[in-house]
């Protein structure tokens, strides 16, 4: 890479937020874990350049990412009743091989967020413990770790699933894909420290956007998710999507376990008939991938729509539309709703059952908002 090349402005992936020259999402693997994996993420390592969780959270097929934003209170997420935590604790059993767990907690950030996430989190301190033993130091070269048997959370969400699922398959390209992101890390930082540095204005159309707002429309696919509380936890009970093409319509009602009381489901404008149009997550994920198509870019206000849907469908490249708009806002985010009021936006009536018209409807009026007005507004 020359000089010019590294000064110039650089795109960004919205799927791991990473520079794409550093982004390695097409090579991430698709591993389908029997074992949920939760990770709760401090709030600082959010979109931290050098973090890895988004590397897991766009690999595994069953994983949940919970970041504590009000201080640090967060209330725990339905688990198993074979939950344990993952933490480098002396006096905690090693993890068992072939054990069989329901959940595996991760907490991610430096040592010290972690250690404040654990005196700040009750349910996290009631957890059983699991310590890893790698057989090598960290490869993450990146960041220092305080001690040999310190690692990365991907490698030790690697390491603990390969203990426990030894059969499972993807793992070694999940490693991968990181080492590869770590070597040209590596590598541009090198190329930088070689070469004098000009400060240089990034284009705003670089910065702003993401392609499939700027020069992609055609690809984009908007999707919202309801989730409804049962028995056994919250779960998503309508999946809907807009496609930007043509403005064609997918709706899907995916079977829910556990009971949904008629108040809590009147909440979100749905019925007791419309859960008797349910199908299975097969049959919604293959209604969905019709409609979006191969190369579809699809976005969703929240991130935790896209990794709920994630956990579920495996979804094509993705956006989060929230974190795209807040490159662009120069107060406050707030909610969907006071951003559609904020910018005074027409919010399109689509042919969807309850909530979720609305709630779709919002996310689109912002992208067409957003593509409309221009990356450098």
């Amino acid at each position: 890479m020359t000089a010019a090349s590294w000064l110039e402005p650089r795109a960004s992936c919205y799927r791991c937020f990473k520079p794409r020259v550093t982004c390695v999402c097409g090579t991430l693997p698709r591993v389908d874990n029997r074992t949920r994996v939760v990770v709760v993420q401090h709030p600082r390592e959010r979109f931290h350049a050098l973090g890895t969780v988004r590397l897991i959270a766009n690999s595994l097929a069953r994983v949940r990412v919970d970041v504590p934003f009000a201080g640090l209170s967060l209330e725990a997420p339905p688990l198993g009743e074979r939950a344990v935590l993952l933490y480098p604790d002396a006096a905690a059993p090693e993890l068992a091989a072939h054990e069989r767990l329901t959940d595996i907690v991760l907490v991610d950030g430096t040592w010290h967020h972690a250690r404040t996430l654990l005196r700040d989190v009750p349910w996290l301190a009631r957890l059983p413990r699991r310590r890893l033993r790698p057989s090598a130091p960290s490869r993450y070269r990146l960041r220092r770790e305080p001690a040999r048997d310190f690692v990365s959370s991907v490698e030790a969400i690697t390491l603990a699933l390969r203990t426990v699922e030894p059969e499972l398959a993807g793992l070694d390209e999940l490693l991968a894909a990181f080492d590869a992101m770590i070597e040209r890390q590596i590598e541009l930082g090198a190329t930088a420290r070689s070469e004098p540095r000009e400060r240089t204005r990034r284009a705003e159309s670089v910065r702003l956007l993401p392609r499939a707002l700027a020069e992609r429309w055609e690809r984009l696919v908007v999707t919202y998710a309801e989730r409804v509380p049962t028995g056994t936890g919250r779960q998503i009970a309508q999946w809907v999507a807009w496609r930007a093409r043509d403005g064609a319509i997918f709706e899907a009602f995916p079977s829910v376990s556990g009971v949904v009381s008629p108040e809590l489901l009147a909440r979100a404008g749905l019925t007791p008939s419309d859960l008797g149009r349910a199908v299975n997550w097969e049959q919604a994920s293959a209604q969905f991938a019709a409609l979006a198509g191969p190369d579809a870019e699809v976005t969703a206000w929240l991130d935790k729509t896209l990794a709920a849907l994630g956990a579920r469908s495996h979804l094509p490249h993705t956006a989060c539309l929230k974190a795209v708009y807040g490159r662009t806002a120069s107060a406050r985010i707030g909610t969907l709703e006071q951003v559609v009021a904020r910018h005074a936006l027409d919010v399109p009536e689509l042919p969807i059952a309850g909530r979720a018209r609305t709630r779709l409807g919002a996310a689109v009026a912002l992208c067409r908002h957003l593509a409309q007005r221009g990356p450098s507004d």
